[in-house]
């Protein structure tokens, strides 16, 4: 997966300038992926893996507990919610839609990079959600699971992080403020701002 985002990273810009799709950038690393594992891979794989990815994220769903967490958190007069997203806006407001965000958070609380022209981790699109929220950064956490795009961008702006450990990276050696391991503690780790 590490390799996977690393060639997701390097065109990346090519999606959000809209000079290629996010399927096209999905055949492409996918390919470059196997052959940096030594694999043979043709082009034909790659567009195989990019469909049943798309499909994936056509059909994605949040499970009961992480909804329920996010309508206690919704629920809350002192917690208030936003996104901040890095891909192409078409595919990232489908995303929202496809899992029902809607319902917690407002699109007036979502920030999309393809609708902004930078994305995270660079500094403004952090200082966007500051702007948007009206918050200081000492009272603004990110909560996400690239380190690179969510938690050394967010930490580098001054907000607090707390990242969901999915990859491979050394723990030791990101610098947040919570971590969690699996999606049960980060609901658990959540709620603690509900009290």
């Amino acid at each position: 997966m590490d390799i996977f985002y690393m060639y997701g990273d390097e065109n990346y810009p090519l999606v959000v300038t809209g000079e290629i799709t996010p399927w096209e950038s999905n055949v492409w690393r996918f390919v470059k992926t196997l052959r940096h594992l030594g694999a043979d891979a043709a082009r034909e794989d790659g567009e195989a893996f990019a469909d049943h990815y798309t499909y994936l994220q056509e059909h994605m769903e949040m499970s009961d507990e992480l909804h329920k967490t996010l309508r206690d958190l919704s629920a809350c007069s002192a917690v208030r919610l936003g996104v901040i997203t890095n891909g192409a806006s078409k595919f990232q407001w489908k995303k929202y839609w496809t899992l029902g965000l809607d319902k917690y958070i407002p699109e007036s609380a979502v920030i999309v990079s393809g609708d902004l022209a930078i994305s995270k981790p660079e500094p403004g699109i952090f200082r966007a959600g500051e702007d948007l929220f009206g918050l200081s950064p000492k009272d603004l956490w990110m909560v996400g699971d690239s380190v690179k795009h969510d938690i050394t961008g967010a930490k580098a702006c001054g907000w607090h992080t707390l990242w969901l450990r999915r990859g491979t990276e050394d723990e030791s050696t990101v610098e947040t403020d919570l971590t969690a391991h699996d999606e049960e503690q980060l609901c658990s780790l959540l709620r603690r701002f509900i009290r």
